[in-house]
């Protein structure tokens, strides 16, 4: 089953403004090296079609709201510090970005973001690496910081 991927207007009808910054990430398979990467070893990997999208605006406060269109649930959470969700697990992807990211030195403020996308949960297609890369470039589009890519891959590999 396909989903309304359009987080554009799942934000608007959400929260009633328009987004000001949107990103998407696809999802991957791997074709060779299956479970070495995160081990150090080599991996042969390919995107696929299925993706996840973020869209979403500043907020200019110290919160965090997220809501998932697959879960169909809605989460908030502080700023500072970040705490890892029990009750929301989906959520600790997004938070662990942002919490790189300060660690990092880089501000982050308060944003609400939809999350959307056709990309299937535990498949084995990266859902949770789309997640996070997603976040980084949603993040980047709100609150503007360079950093070299793969700097920024191994931030979204220490978040998850």
């Amino acid at each position: 089953m396909t989903q309304n991927v359009n987080g554009d207007t799942i934000y608007q009808q959400k929260y009633g403004s328009t987004p000001t910054a949107a990103s998407q990430a696809p999802g991957r398979v791997e074709i060779l090296g299956n479970h070495t990467d995160y081990n150090g070893g080599y991996v042969l990997t390919v995107a696929i079609d299925k993706t996840i999208t973020l869209h979403g605006e500043a907020t200019g406060d110290d919160e965090i709201i997220l809501y998932s269109q697959t879960l169909d649930d809605e989460a908030r959470f502080a700023i500072d510090p970040i705490i890892k969700s029990e009750s929301k697990p989906w959520a600790n992807y997004v938070l662990g970005v942002v919490d790189e990211l300060q660690k990092d030195g880089i501000p982050i403020g308060g944003f609400r973001a939809v999350i959307a996308g056709d990309l299937p949960i535990g498949a084995g297609v990266s859902s949770s690496a789309a997640l996070e890369t997603a976040t980084a470039f949603f993040l980047q589009a709100l609150f503007p910081f360079s950093i070299e890519k793969m700097r920024l891959a191994n931030l979204c590999r220490r978040a998850e």
